[in-house]
């Protein structure tokens, strides 16, 4: 009596893991980075969480008045402003709670490996201090 092989179904191509995924990475030619120093949002009636990252500077001036001195010289009389602050929105970011948590999850992990660089950094300024004491 002949063994019958096993054919696999497509059932089992599904319950089988790949033991590897590559992922790529698509940059869009416009792709900027953005500095931010502050973030506003809100949470949406259907749970979702809105999020403005934005830069803060002070304003440049919406025009200078110069009038000439004595000398014939300009000098700055008057600046008109169109606000105390500026608020620069970089980006604005439209996410659902469970990528939140990922999202503060990756910046706790962030935050402490930036902990950890200082914390380094400073000891090899230390330890190079040391050295040059020493000669």
């Amino acid at each position: 009596m002949a063994k019958k092989k096993h054919q696999k179904t497509s059932g089992d191509k599904k319950n089988k893991l790949k033991n590897k995924m590559k992922f790529k990475y698509v940059i869009p030619d416009g792709l900027r980075d953005y500095y931010v120093n502050g973030v506003h949002g809100s949470v949406h009636p259907q749970g979702l969480i809105n999020m403005h990252l934005f830069s803060e500077r002070i304003p440049i001036p919406k025009s200078i008045i110069s009038k000439p001195d004595e000398r014939g010289i300009y000098e700055e009389s008057e600046r008109e402003f169109g606000a105390d602050v500026i608020r620069l929105v970089q980006a604005s970011i439209l996410m659902e709670k469970g990528f939140a948590i990922v999202l503060r999850d990756w910046l706790n992990t962030k935050i402490d490996d930036v902990d950890k660089t200082i914390e380094r950094t400073n000891e090899i300024i230390k330890e190079a201090q040391e050295e040059l004491k020493d000669e």
